[in-house]
């Protein structure tokens, strides 16, 4: 089971701006009726080839993995076999050639439909140096997939509070972009895993973007509105001795 890293996004600018964030940056919740979501496919929309691997089923992705795995290529840890000699070479070949040798490598067992989810995991990485959403998210996100929970803490015409939860990680790449879309915006930002040891804290206004390592009970407090129960600290200074 994934972690949850909560953060505290805090905007301060013009009403203008706030309300073009909000226009911009937020989708309906299909878990909550009613409610919205932090979207960051509308902040860094993913590419499309990154919607045709997310469909594959585990089974396919497995199967898949293993067939490459076979012909040489471990997409996952980003090494070639003696056979290709660097990754500029894998990118130049034609899909036809990719299917050929995937095709040698097909044993039977496999699912007739590895060959075919083989070629578009290769032709995600080749796309966008990537070879799962995950691996994309991570990259151009910070997380592991969009935003799990939103919600509107407070919100004023000059000011906007918005709390979300991710996978295992702080979105930095998907606030220093909203630095880059709203430029006007003074961004203060509070993000911690409550199951680790970890909280920080940032800036953005801009292109211009800090975080640092910040006092975890202060971060809890502000993320989630009340200050860390005497339970929580003993655990947490706990795991500090250990």
């Amino acid at each position: 089971m994934s972690n949850h890293v909560g953060s505290i996004l805090t905007m301060s600018g013009s009403a203008h701006e706030i309300a073009r964030f909000q226009a911009s940056c937020f989708s309906t919740d299909p878990d909550r009726p009613g409610e919205v979501c932090l979207d960051f496919e509308r902040i860094t929309p993913s590419p499309s080839i990154i919607s045709s691997i997310e469909a594959l089923s585990f089974t396919e992705w497995a199967e898949a993995k293993l067939l490459l795995q076979r012909a040489g290529i471990d997409v996952s840890q980003r090494t070639l076999s003696p056979r290709f000699s660097n990754i500029e070479q894998l990118e130049l070949m034609t899909p036809r050639e990719l299917r050929d040798i995937l095709l040698l490598q097909k044993r039977d067992g496999l699912n007739p439909s590895c060959l075919e989810a083989a070629l578009q995991i290769l032709e995600c990485v080749r796309a966008t140096g990537c070879y799962s959403p995950a691996d994309w998210a991570m990259r151009n996100w910070g997380a592991r997939g969009n935003a799990i929970y939103t919600e509107i803490a407070a919100e004023w015409p000059e000011d906007l509070e918005v709390n979300f939860d991710t996978e295992w990680s702080a979105p930095l790449p998907i606030f220093r972009k909203l630095g880059l879309m709203f430029p006007e915006l003074e961004m203060q930002i509070a993000s911690l895993d409550p199951n680790a040891d970890w909280a920080l804290e940032g800036s953005v206004k801009g292109p211009a973007s800090k975080f640092w390592n910040a006092d975890f009970a202060s971060v809890y407090e502000l993320v989630y509105g009340q200050p860390m129960c005497e339970a929580d600290e003993d655990e947490f200074e706990d795991g500090d001795e250990e």
